[in-house]
């Protein structure tokens, strides 16, 4: 007796397959390993600037990239694969990501890029951008001649 794995929504998968076929739609194995291996990602937004917080747990921070180019805020890094199956172990299931990943978001035009900060705890890592200091308009005094 062999032991095998149930996956209930395995028909769904090939009746998708043959829909995006159907339609024209590329759903290549790359192209959706590759959005699995993207960390997930929540925004928001405060009176003070805006917050980005992604899930890469498992990465070290050292293996973490942060950059602002362009008004494009880039997150990238490498996730490694937590098991091998030449360490004297079999791998069954593999379903964690692992790879390079990359996030890329257009920062809005009040952004002040100069001041990101980050921080990383418990597999979040979460980036501040703060809002740009508004110059507030003064009064120009006539003097009279």
């Amino acid at each position: 007796m062999t032991l095998s794995f149930w996956e209930p929504f395995r028909d769904f998968d090939r009746f998708d397959r043959v829909v995006n076929d159907l339609f024209g739609q590329e759903a290549s194995a790359r192209a959706v390993a590759d959005r699995a291996r993207r960390p997930a990602a929540d925004l928001a937004a405060d009176k003070d600037g805006y917050i980005f917080r992604f899930d890469v747990p498992g990465v070290p921070k050292d293996a973490i990239e942060i950059s602002v180019e362009n008004d494009i805020l880039t997150i990238s890094g490498e996730r490694n694969t937590p098991f091998v199956a030449d360490e004297g172990r079999s791998v069954y299931r593999r379903e964690t990501p692992c790879g390079k990943f990359e996030r890329s978001f257009r920062l809005p035009n009040d952004a002040d890029a100069e001041r990101v900060s980050a921080s990383y705890a418990d597999g979040v890592l979460e980036v501040r951008v703060p809002r740009a200091l508004q110059v507030q308009p003064r009064r120009i005094p006539i003097s009279a001649s």
